[in-house]
């Protein structure tokens, strides 16, 4: 039964078109690697407070993706903090998550795995994911 949890529940990866997975690290680092193996890219989506918005945790670290006001993108220990809800958007094959509290600051990576801190006018690869089950 656990393998069709893993195949069809809220537990999942998310490649990013840039070529890396997303990482939550235990100290709330957030950025990108191509170890897909690595267990900090294990990453489980809840409903947000809205329709259409998620919150994203690191199953191994148990920290929320976050993003600030700046644009700076963490993980987070507190699932209630605003910053940690995102809105849940698809771009062809594949889904984008903007900052419900800052509009134009997506979760992204860029060629080299860091995280994108600086607001996105138009929707390109550093911002684009596949969830991965």
């Amino acid at each position: 039964m656990a393998y069709m949890d893993d195949m069809f529940g809220n537990r999942i990866q998310l490649y990013s078109e840039s070529g890396y997975l997303l990482r939550i690290s235990e100290d709330g680092d957030v950025y990108g690697t191509q170890d897909m193996s690595d267990i900090y890219t294990k990453l489980e989506l809840s409903s947000g407070d809205i329709v259409g918005s998620v919150k994203i945790r690191g199953i191994q670290s148990n920290r929320f993706l976050c993003i600030g006001v700046y644009g700076q993108v963490w993980g987070d220990t507190n699932r209630e903090n605003t910053g940690t809800t995102f809105l849940e958007n698809f771009a062809g094959s594949y889904n984008t998550y903007e900052s419900r509290n800052y509009q134009g600051y997506f979760i992204g990576l860029t060629d080299q795995g860091l995280p994108i801190l600086n607001p996105v006018e138009h929707i390109n690869s550093t911002v684009k994911f596949l969830p991965m089950r």
